[in-house]
């Protein structure tokens, strides 16, 4: 069997609904790394640490959570107890109810799994190594090293221009060569040396020749 069945996909969670069943610590980290990305959080367990409480997005529900917490508008389940029973009945649930879930206890067993997330805007990136959390962290931080300033900056940059370049060269062939073209170890070294503002003010000129 392979170690890794997982695949790697991005999706938009703006104004989705997110259960949050747990309110120690490893529910807060969950929390955390959904917040920024605008879903809406309700959070269920009888004591919620005071790190959650603090949060004014996240709704808070003080008990116990049971099978009919677990409904189809959920879009996912983060089942965060200590309780392995009430882990087991609760993703049972979500099963039936076609609701995607990830346990804390069991990540093998889950829908989904977060991984460790890299956030330079406009780059995002997820990294998961089957087994080892620590190798996870390794790569997270290799990774943060590889996104320097000046490729986030060209990033912004590209993504800016982004739509024009669409407009002006619809041969999707002449497109990617724009692109590749803007896109390399040059320009970041140039962006290096001469900032990215000469770097722009030279995009710009090329699309309005």
């Amino acid at each position: 069997m392979k170690s890794n069945t997982f695949y790697p996909l991005f999706i938009n969670l703006h104004g989705k609904k997110i259960l949050v069943v747990g309110g120690g610590r490893v529910a807060t980290r969950k929390c955390l790394n959904f917040l920024s990305f605008g879903p809406q959080i309700t959070v269920v367990a009888p004591e919620i640490c005071e790190e959650l409480q603090k949060i004014e997005q996240i709704s808070l529900v003080f008990r116990e959570a049971c099978i009919s917490d677990i409904q189809p508008e959920i879009y996912l389940v983060v089942l965060a107890t200590d309780d392995p029973v009430a882990q087991e009945q609760l993703s049972e649930e979500c099963r039936k109810k076609g609701v995607l879930f990830n346990r804390s206890d069991l990540p093998e067993m889950s829908d989904f799994i977060t991984g460790s997330i890299i956030n330079k805007e406009p780059i995002l990136a997820s990294v998961i190594s089957s087994g080892s959390p620590e190798v996870t962290k390794l790569v997270s931080r290799k990774l943060e090293d590889v996104i320097s300033p000046e490729l986030v900056q060209l990033s912004v940059v590209m993504n800016e221009f982004r739509r024009t370049v669409i407009e002006k060269y619809p041969d999707r062939k002449i497109r990617e060569e724009f692109f590749k073209k803007w896109s390399s170890e040059e320009i970041l070294e140039r962006i290096s040396v001469e900032g990215i503002e000469r770097v722009r003010e030279e995009i710009q000129k090329c699309l309005s020749q």
